[in-house]
């Protein structure tokens, strides 16, 4: 994992198409603006996680 610091307004390009830019900072939490190709999904991470426990369902323990 690559760790950066950034301020507002300064950005990080991936892949020579993606840019992440910092939009504002507040109390602990950063607001980013993600552009990317359409052809790029960008999902935010509890969102993949919720989608895969809806399509891929935990098994659930058997209780003796």
């Amino acid at each position: 994992m690559l760790v950066l610091k950034r301020r507002i307004g300064q950005s990080i390009l991936i892949d020579g198409r993606i840019l992440v830019k910092v939009l504002s900072t507040a109390r602990g939490s950063a607001v980013i603006g993600i552009q990317a190709p359409v052809a790029v999904p960008v999902l935010r991470e509890e969102v993949v996680g919720a989608v895969l426990d809806v399509v891929e369902p935990k098994e659930e323990k058997a209780t003796p």
